[in-house]
């Protein structure tokens, strides 16, 4: 009896997350886990809503024990993952759980697609389109990966097979509000700010409860602005601002040694600053508009 209250409280926790609401499905899965604490759907449920929210010691938690239950699941490795990238922010550890789970079920299409948007992200876009293509190999009709595909080929500047992939993975999957996301990321690329707006308002429509939506819309703004479009974005954590402090005082101490290391000292020290002011001038750009948004200004 108690299996068959477990299945109905997942099944709910997964439509619920399908939906983004996060909070919901993160309280179906202890729910569930109360019922079962090892069961690996509800783990897996859990983690996944867990870094939604986000709610780092509950995703940790989830996926440390689904790591301990299920070592050969290539779904533990994908929390793993997700977690390594999005909580812990070790991206070393992220691509070896991506690619582990690769190697443990090579013939799931979704995972070339996870893969291959991870790599994007850490500027390797080309590889991330050569994987996600073998993910197409396996299943030329497979959303996730049809979507990876729009959103990298968006990223590479090639607009047609952006929108190549985008109808087919409109085609997929009607409903899904990201497929009008990305199309109104195409257009303002494109800087028609008009039809981009309409595609905006459609995926807010389809999915009013996704929170990342308005973030999404306010980065990609910022960055079409033509002082942003192609800069370099320092990533504010503790690798960089400790390379940033360390950078000055060695060439500060060098300079002890033979003074005209002085100047060098000054200008890494001018350098960073103005890329930290970059950097704070995209992000105070981006929560102005974020705010503008919430507010019904889209």
């Amino acid at each position: 009896m108690e299996q068959e209250r477990l299945r109905a409280l997942l099944e709910m926790g997964w439509l619920s997350l399908n939906r983004n609401d996060s909070e919901n499905a993160l309280s179906i899965a202890q729910q569930g886990l109360a019922l079962e604490p090892d069961d690996p759907d509800a783990l897996l449920l859990a983690g996944l809503a867990a870094l939604r929210i986000p709610d780092a010691g509950a995703a940790e938690h989830a996926t440390r024990r689904l790591l301990e239950l299920r070592p050969e699941d290539s779904r533990s490795h994908l929390l793993l993952g997700f977690y390594s990238h999005e909580v812990s922010k070790d991206q070393v550890a992220a691509e070896r759980a991506f690619r582990e789970a690769v190697r443990l079920d090579p013939e799931d299409p979704e995972n070339y697609a996870f893969l291959g948007q991870f790599l994007s992200t850490r500027g390797r876009n080309r590889e991330g389109i050569a994987t996600a293509r073998k993910g197409l190999k396996l299943d030329p009709d497979n959303y996730l990966v049809l979507h990876a595909l729009q959103v990298l080929y968006r990223l590479a500047e090639e607009k047609e097979l952006s929108e190549q992939f985008g109808s087919r993975a409109l085609e997929a999957a009607p409903e899904e509000s990201s497929n009008f996301l990305e199309a109104g990321f195409r257009l303002l690329e494109g800087r028609k700010d008009t039809e981009a707006k309409g595609h905006f308002f459609e995926a807010l429509r389809l999915d009013p409860s996704d929170g990342t939506t308005f973030e999404a819309i306010a980065h990609e703004r910022v960055r079409q602005h033509p002082f942003f479009k192609n800069g370099r974005y320092l990533p504010l954590n503790r690798t960089t601002l400790i390379g940033a402090l360390a950078t000055p005082v060695v060439w500060w101490a060098f300079s002890l040694l033979w003074r005209p290391m002085i100047w060098l000292a000054i200008v890494s020290a001018i350098v960073i600053l103005a890329l930290y002011a970059y950097t704070g001038a995209f992000h105070l750009g981006r929560r102005l508009i974020l705010r503008r948004l919430r507010a019904g200004k889209l």
